[in-house]
């Protein structure tokens, strides 16, 4: 099991919040580029665009770009489920992009099953990935949290760039992270994701019956299947803070992911397991929020869905794509 190694007017381009409106930006970097795509926002030396949305990045001339690819959190399973996994982080500090088209993709975030009976397994989230000629950088979409083997003893885990939570299984094992192993394809590219939670109580009763919380960029389960019900956290990128880049998205995930990420730009949080049955505590969505505060992990944080208490657990957040790069 593998764990984290470590200008058309600024105005203009804002008006499509949340749909990725487009525009040309100005460049700077290693040849004084320009490019479009995504939703453009200049912040001081910088030039953000942000993609929350399937669209193309074009570029004029060259650009040395900093590049953030987050893949959709994992989703649930059941009830009383372990949480999903954050989506996987693949962050390139210094990418030299020339001139030409790139598909940039964002994945979504992995549904939750809600009949505990079916044996069916929650959804992984979506892959998020930009297409460069040196290779397509993919953050991997989270890993599925499982379904309290009391209940159904056939479901099993799907990994993806962190792993997802065991929902209470004596058996102690958690999903595995799939992010860690993606090549840097010669341009630096580092990648984030970590192993998921085993629960704290084995398959106990009442209100000792945790879930093991999803694995998140930031920290996880290892190999050892660390006991956990808290989801790990998110991994920090403060060159992408919250205030800078939520005006990019649509309401009402603005704010929670402005709550979410905050300034020291935490992406790819772990779903927390779902607390019970007598203590009806929901579980903590992933992308940086407080454990305990909801069940669907924060759209374009790639945070994972967190267990609820004899209910549907929750779904996993979007995931997103971030290039910034210095302005002319």
């Amino acid at each position: 099991m593998k764990e984290q190694h470590k200008k058309e007017s600024p105005i203009l381009s804002l008006l499509g919040m949340g749909g990725g409106g487009t525009g040309n930006a100005l460049g700077g970097g290693v040849g004084g580029g320009s490019a479009t795509g995504g939703t453009i926002i200049p912040s001081g030396a910088n030039i953000y665009h942000v993609f929350i949305s399937n669209q193309n990045f074009v570029v004029s001339g060259t650009l040395d770009c900093e590049l953030l690819v987050v893949g959709g959190g994992g989703g649930t399973a059941g009830s009383y489920q372990g949480g999903g996994g954050g989506g996987g982080i693949a962050h390139g500090p210094s990418v030299t992009v020339s001139s030409g088209t790139y598909a940039v993709v964002v994945g979504d975030g992995g549904a939750s099953i809600s009949n505990p009976y079916t044996g069916a397994s929650s959804t992984p989230g979506g892959n998020s990935s930009i297409a460069l000629p040196a290779g397509t950088i993919t953050g991997l979409g989270g890993g599925t949290g499982t379904i309290d083997a009391f209940q159904n003893s056939q479901t099993t885990y799907i990994p993806g760039g962190s792993g997802g939570g065991n929902g209470d299984d004596s058996d102690k094992q958690a999903g595995d992270a799939t992010q860690p192993g993606q090549p840097n394809f010669g341009v630096g590219i580092v990648h984030y994701g970590n192993p998921g939670y085993a629960p704290p109580s084995g398959n106990a009763p009442g209100s000792a019956a945790d879930g093991g919380g999803g694995g998140g960029a930031g920290g996880g389960g290892g190999p050892s299947h660390t006991e956990r019900r808290e989801g790990g956290v998110g991994q920090p990128f403060t060159n992408f803070p919250a205030p800078v880049l939520s005006p990019a998205l649509p309401s009402p995930d603005q704010s929670r992911f402005t709550t979410a990420v905050g300034p020291t730009g935490l992406f790819g949080g772990g779903g927390t397991g779902a607390r019970g049955p007598t203590t009806a505590v929901p579980g903590g969505g992933g992308g940086g929020e407080t454990p305990g505060t909801g069940g669907d992990g924060r759209n374009y944080t790639g945070g994972g869905g967190g267990g609820v208490v004899a209910a549907a657990g929750g779904t996993g957040g979007k995931g997103i794509v971030i290039i910034k790069y210095a302005a002319a």
